[in-house]
């Protein structure tokens, strides 16, 4: 299936939290759900138009690693994947 997000919006693949870093296993309590989560780009809407009215473009592309805000968005099922749809304001940093 293909689609295009409007201007302004992204869907994002989330990466499920860790429960093993290394050798050592995070037990469920400790994990902080708060954190922002990861994911990676899927989709990126259109140019975001300013409040002046100019166009730009979003600072990253499809399939680079993002970090978002935990409870933002819109959870869908797209095709066998699980997607985040979220605001393009919305994602916090770039992961290299």
């Amino acid at each position: 299936m293909r689609f295009r997000p409007t201007a302004g919006n992204v869907f994002v693949e989330t990466i499920d939290d860790p429960e093993k870093v290394g050798r050592i296993i995070i037990p469920e309590q400790a994990r902080n759900k708060d954190m922002p989560s990861i994911g990676i780009v899927f989709a990126i809407g259109g140019k975001l138009k300013t409040k002046k009215g100019v166009l730009v473009d979003p600072e990253f592309w499809v399939g680079q690693k993002v970090l978002f805000r935990k409870y933002s968005g819109t959870f869908c099922d797209i095709g066998d994947k699980k997607l985040v749809q979220i605001r393009i304001h919305d994602v916090l940093a770039l992961l290299t």
